[in-house]
């Protein structure tokens, strides 16, 4: 504890890059107490606010399509006028 105090929580943050076609994460946490004092500093183990957010990066082949579509509205649209 960076205060001194048991009872402060104490944030931790970490990002990672996972290898393409990664389909499957797994997220542990883990939380000890300090045995060698004769009183416990807490009675449990808690964590609070765990998130975790992926964010899906198109592939090149959604930007092709997202092209070839914007190619025919401008071609239809040319066409009509």
């Amino acid at each position: 504890f960076s205060d001194g105090n048991p009872a402060t929580w104490e944030t931790l943050g970490t990002s990672l890059d996972l290898p393409v076609n990664t389909t499957f994460v797994a997220l542990t946490i883990t939380a000890r107490e300090n045995v060698l004092n004769s009183t416990p500093e807490f009675d449990g183990h808690y964590a609070d606010n765990v998130s975790a957010s992926l964010a899906a990066v198109p592939e090149p082949e959604t930007y092709a399509l997202f092209l070839a579509g914007l190619g025919l509205v401008a071609l239809a649209r040319r066409h009509r006028s």
